[in-house]
This record gives structure tokens, C-alpha cells and sequence, in this order.
């Protein structure tokens, strides 16, 4: 999957948040986020994606930006397809 493809799908995912700062300029898109809304968010990529995060990726610094979540679920969802064939 490309990083474009899934760029496109966080940015529609985090459209659908009220409690996200979507922004192009890099600023941290959850500041005070409580912990329910993150899980949540977690969810629905999770879902978008049909990928499982692992614990240590489950780290607030790892969600601030587009390009974090972008490149997170790149490593992961990649990895997964490569281990699937």
C-alpha cells in the first residue's frame, strides 16, 4: 500500500473527529486528548487499515502529526503483507 493511499485514508478517518486540530503544518493534532478518544481513534484505524497496532506503538508521540500516523501504519501495514505471502 502506498504512503500516499494511506495518507488520504488517516487524513478522511481524522476529518470525522471533532476532538482532532487536523492542520497542514505539522502541529500536534490531539494536544489534550483523553484517553477514550484516543482509543477510539486507535479503532478506527485499526479498522480502516484491518491492522492490529502493537503495544509499543501505542504511544501518544507516535499519533501527533499526519505524518506520524502516516508513517506508523505505512511500517506496519507493509510489514504484515509482506509476512501474509
Amino acid at each position: 500500500m502506498s504512503v500516499e493511499n494511506i495518507e488520504l485514508r488517516v487524513i478522511n478517518i481524522l476529518s470525522s473527529f471533532e476532538f482532532c486540530n487536523q492542520s497542514d503544518n505539522g502541529d500536534d493534532l490531539f494536544s489534550d486528548i483523553e484517553s477514550l478518544n484516543f482509543m477510539i481513534l486507535i479503532s478506527a484505524l485499526e479498522n480502516e487499515f484491518d491492522y492490529e497496532f502493537e503495544n509499543e506503538d501505542l504511544h501518544p508521540d507516535n499519533f501527533k502529526t499526519i505524518n506520524t500516523i502516516t508513517t506508523l501504519l505505512y511500517k506496519g501495514v507493509n510489514h504484515d503483507e509482506i509476512n501474509r505471502t
